[in-house]
């Protein structure tokens, strides 16, 4: 027993430092669909040197990606906002091969790294370099110059609140076109997704009211990561009386159980779901029971 507790310890801290050898593709398990996944690898890729340390499920958001793992695979049209490099959008692909995907990634740098992991994965992904809001136009963004970015926002600085991310790497402004659900679904000729992941860094309300008509009407699942207690507030407001389960999810436990409202989570998801999905997560051991609303 003491033997198996060391060497786990030992391959912890021996993993805690490994890298790939260079810059380039690397391949990470997927145990829920039993496919693999390719991945483009460079020096500052955060999330993709911890799936090559600890695997899919071993560490960055691992708890959500299981879920939206079993989530995607009887979605129709799966929506990724705040598609980063693309981690969400290639496991709906991988665990849906039938579903329309759009990914929307208005970084630069990350989707360029976004659009050859679809194609390394041939994965047959939408791609708009764009930000999602409720207008239309154009909006500053900052992000790290040269590098790939993980908390950039619509008219915020977010470096200037965490100097110690940005640390020497120089901050720079950028214009990046914004739009809404409805030219979207215009553009794409789109149904309306019934998967919905928002990662944007506290510009989640405009999102949502880009969406608000669609989430009213059809009740999608939302993977939803809230920055700020104001928000926190208004988007409890506005998906009140929808007959939602709202599920809180520990990645640091790998749990998940239902909640009477949303927070600020401090860079953790919240899923939401209507109360069918909620036990049908229940019964496969991703959320604690109960779960009616």
């Amino acid at each position: 027993m003491m033997k198996r507790a060391v060497k786990r310890m030992l391959g912890y801290f021996i993993a805690r430092y490994r890298l790939p050898k260079e810059s380039g593709l690397i391949e990470i398990a997927d145990e829920c669909s039993g496919q693999k996944l390719l991945l483009t690898w460079r020096p500052d890729s955060m999330m993709e040197t911890q799936f090559f340390r600890y695997g899919l499920y071993g560490a960055w958001e691992r708890h959500s990606l299981r879920i939206w793992a079993h989530a995607s695979v009887a979605a129709q049209e799966v929506l990724d906002i705040g598609a980063n490099t693309g981690i969400y959008s290639l496991l709906a692909r991988k665990n849906n091969p039938r579903a329309t995907i759009v990914a929307v990634e208005p970084v630069p740098v990350n989707a360029d790294v976004l659009q050859a992991n679809i194609e390394a994965n041939s994965a047959g992904i939408i791609v708009e370099r764009m930000a999602m809001s409720d207008t239309d136009g154009e909006a500053v963004m900052y992000m790290l110059k040269d590098q790939l970015n993980y908390m950039t926002s619509v008219n915020d600085d977010r470096y200037a609140l965490h100097p110690e991310i940005a640390g020497d790497t120089e901050v720079v402004p950028i214009r990046v076109p914004i739009g809404t659900w409805d030219g979207l679904q215009q553009k794409h000729s789109l149904a309306g997704p019934d998967l919905i992941k928002i990662d944007v860094e506290g510009h989640e309300v405009a999102v949502l009211k880009s969406l608000q008509h669609h989430i009213a009407r059809h009740r999608p699942t939302l993977l939803l990561e809230i920055i700020g207690a104001d928000n926190a507030a208004t988007i409890n407001a506005m998906l009140s009386g929808l007959d939602y389960v709202f599920i809180s999810i520990d990645e640091s436990s790998c749990q998940a159980k239902a909640v009477d409202s949303m927070w600020d989570n401090d860079h953790q998801n919240f899923l939401v779901c209507r109360p069918e999905i909620a036990r049908s997560l229940v019964s496969k051991g991703l959320v604690q029971g109960p779960t009616e609303h």
